[in-house]
């Protein structure tokens, strides 16, 4: 049952208990149920944001039962939301742009990159080193081809296996 001033006590200035502010950081919490383990991960920012699951006690004698359920559900639909983003971005601007077609780029698995990929793809790092005189320190030989090719085909399971993880992904995002 709600109780009746939850309301008029969200919106209180007055404070209900004391709580020391615990330390921005990552904490890690293992919980079981019904024979079943669940582990927590609560990232608390130095802004404080990420306190509503830290101190449940705390926070439900504030907030309503509910706000836990919205706040776990945004939470993880932000999350997976985050995660696809930042994955499609990454994938498309680093494979699929013109200039590095046909994928896929192999300066991951060699370490290497020719001198002119450095100099359209980090100028004022390379103007810096011609200006210190420093370039010639950093130049190496090309890979074998052998590691390019192997790089190469590598490169190509991965980012058929990142296409096939989208695919599934997406569909069942849109599906369900």
């Amino acid at each position: 049952m709600m109780e009746k001033n939850w309301f008029r006590r969200l919106f209180s200035l007055k404070p209900r208990l004391r709580v020391e502010a615990i330390a921005p950081g990552l904490y890690h919490s293992m919980r079981q149920a019904d024979g079943t383990y669940t582990r927590f991960h609560l990232r608390v920012e130095p802004d404080g944001s990420g306190m509503l699951l830290a101190f449940p006690h705390v926070t439900a004698s504030i907030f309503p039962g509910w706000v836990f359920n919205v706040a776990t559900l945004v939470h993880g639909e932000e999350a997976f939301l985050a995660a696809v983003f930042l994955f499609t971005v990454h994938f498309f601007n680093n494979h699929f742009r013109p200039d590095k077609m046909p994928p896929p780029d192999v300066v991951m698995f060699t370490g290497t990159q020719s001198l002119e990929e450095f100099r359209r793809d980090h100028a004022l790092q390379y103007s810096r080193l011609v200006e210190t005189g420093q370039l010639e320190k950093y130049l190496v030989d090309a890979p074998s081809r052998p590691m390019t090719l192997g790089s190469k085909i590598l490169g190509l399971v991965l980012i058929a296996c990142g296409l096939g993880l989208l695919i599934i992904v997406a569909t069942g995002f849109f599906s369900g």
